[in-house]
This record gives C-alpha cells, structure tokens and sequence, in this order.
C-alpha cells in the first residue's frame, strides 16, 4: 500500500501526478469528493481543448469574409491625379485605434466630368501648390480612403478567433470553479454529519 501511495525515489513526474489524480483509479485514499472534482477537471480541460480547433475554424471563416470585404470595398475604389490648390495645414487626427497622430491636409482639384472638382484629403508633408497627388474615390465619386491591403484581415481572423477561445475557456473555467465549490460545500455537510455523528456518543459518555 505505501509503495502505491508515495514515492519511492525522488518526486513524482507531471504524468505520474496525472495518473494518481485520474478518478477511475483504484485508489483507496481517494475520497468520493476527489474522484468528482478530478473528474470535473479533466472534463473542463477536455472542453478547453476541443475548443482550440474549433475556434481556429470560426477565424480562418472570418477572415475569409474579411478578405473579401476588403476587395469588394477596394474594387469600388479608383484613383485620380489631382493639384493641390492650397497649402498644406498640419491637424491633429485619430487612427482606429484611437491614437493621436498628425497629418497634412491640403486643398486639391481634380477634372470629373467635364468639371473640376475640388475637396481636402490627406497629402505628404512637403508638397507645395501645383505639386500633383493621387486622390482615390469612391464609388459616389468623392475622396476616401486608399486601398487597404488584405492582410490587414488577418488581424480581423485572429481577433475572432482568439474572442472565441477566451470566451469559451472563461466560461468552462466558471463552470469548473462552481461545480467544484458545490462539491466542496457537499463534502463540508457530510464531514459536519459524520462529526456530530462522531461527537454526540463523546459527549454523552462524559
């Protein structure tokens, strides 16, 4: 019995601690409430890792669309050469990510339909008036942003799928600190039982 309870040399390796805590073996040391809460471990952490492929689906599915969203908002997109008209005047701006940063931005022209149209958009910090720009717009025909390239989606697949692994452990890891807690509070009951059990013979052979 002590050779199948304690070590003979050394420590135990992690797969010898694992092997000892597994709930189906025949341990006479292990308590009912053991066996459960082990049980319930190892159920959470075969959940936990069922969930990483699933989750590496969902962001190769999202990048997917993201790829094409990206495409299909660049195909909309063709560039112009303007003029800048104006000079160039240096403002605070917002990425999004809410960074602070700084941009020039200036007046330019461009021919559309016969016409010149006129607008201010973001231009390099040194160009001067009658410098030429390339202005991308639109499908409505006005300024916005340029391209975006497609590996720009990646960040949408990884963000998707991590959101998902993180959610699904945080909820598998709730569920498994709650199940145990109940099996706490059901050992604690039937401890307190047995020891009333236990120490009112005591007390009544006083």
């Amino acid at each position: 019995m002590i050779r199948d309870t304690l070590p003979t040399t050394g420590s135990w390796s992690a797969p010898q601690r694992l092997w000892r805590l597994h709930p189906m073996r025949r341990n006479p040391l292990m308590r009912p409430a053991d066996r459960a809460r082990s049980s319930v471990d190892m159920l959470a952490a075969a959940l936990m890792a069922a969930v990483v492929p699933v989750a590496g689906a969902i962001g190769t599915v999202e990048y997917g669309h993201a790829v094409a969203a990206v495409r299909a908002a660049d195909a909309e997109k063709s560039p112009v050469e303007a003029t800048v008209v104006g000079l160039p005047q240096l403002r605070n701006t917002l990425d999004r990510f809410d960074r602070l940063g700084q941009q020039y931005r200036a007046e330019v022209q461009w021919p559309q339909d016969g016409r010149l149209s006129q607008a201010t958009v973001d231009v390099p910090p040194r160009v001067v008036p009658s410098d030429a720009v390339t202005v991308w717009l639109g499908p409505d025909g006005r300024p916005t942003t340029p391209p975006v390239p497609t590996s720009s989606a990646g960040y949408q697949g990884a963000a998707a799928g991590a959101g998902v692994l993180l959610g699904a452990w945080l909820v598998l890891l709730g569920a498994d600190w709650s199940i145990r807690r109940l099996i706490d509070r059901r050992e604690d009951q039937v401890w307190s039982q047995e020891w009333r059990a236990i120490n009112g013979p005591i007390e009544q052979d006083r």
